[in-house]
Parts: C-alpha cells; structure tokens; sequence
C-alpha cells in the first residue's frame, strides 16, 4: 500500500467515494477522483480481470502489433484491428479450449 497523500493546495480533503476511489472537491462544482491511490487499477484497486481475459487481449496486442511492424507502409495514426487477426486469436483460444470449429458464421 502506499503512503497517504497530501491534500493538494486548492482543493478539500480528500473524501472516500466508494471502495479504493478517494474524491478531491477542487472547488464549488469540479472534483477529482482518484483511484487506486493513483495505481495500476487492475492490480491496486483488486478490479483486474480474470486470466482468460487477459490472455486474450495481450494475444490481440501481439498479433497486432506483428501486423503494423510487418506493414511498413502504414503511416502513423489509428487503424481498427484487421478481422482476420480477431478471428485468429479467437480461433486460437477455442482451438487452446478444445473447442473445435466447422466454419465461422459472420454477423456483419
């Protein structure tokens, strides 16, 4: 756990919100909310998500990440996650759960 923290300057002392969330009144109408004591939330605020979530999203993060350092061409900015990487991962996890598919059914 870490240290309490000081009130800052312009604002009121700090006020327990709800669990692990703390509320800082800045003036008559703006508050902060800080949470976690300012830490990871997942991990300081006991919120994070089970394995099977995580495994899931850092499989996405990798397999994305392959895709944009093999696309040199594309230029700096936001792309969507191409669905032939989506349905990978998601291949992947059913074939990992013993979970076989046929074919896969689009709901476009």
């Amino acid at each position: 756990r870490r240290p309490p923290r000081s009130t800052p300057s312009n604002s009121s002392a700090a006020s327990d919100v709800y669990k692990r969330q703390e509320e800082y009144r800045i003036n008559s109408n703006r508050s902060l909310y800080l949470l976690a004591q300012g830490g990871i939330i997942n991990i300081a605020g006991g919120l994070g998500h089970p394995v099977e979530i995580l495994d899931l999203s850092f499989s996405l993060q990798l397999a994305s990440l392959n895709y944009v350092l093999s696309h040199p061409e594309l230029k700096p900015g936001y792309y969507p996650v191409p669905r032939e990487i989506d349905e990978l991962v998601v291949r992947e996890r059913l074939l990992a759960d013993g979970v076989f598919l046929d074919e896969i059914i689009r709901n476009d």
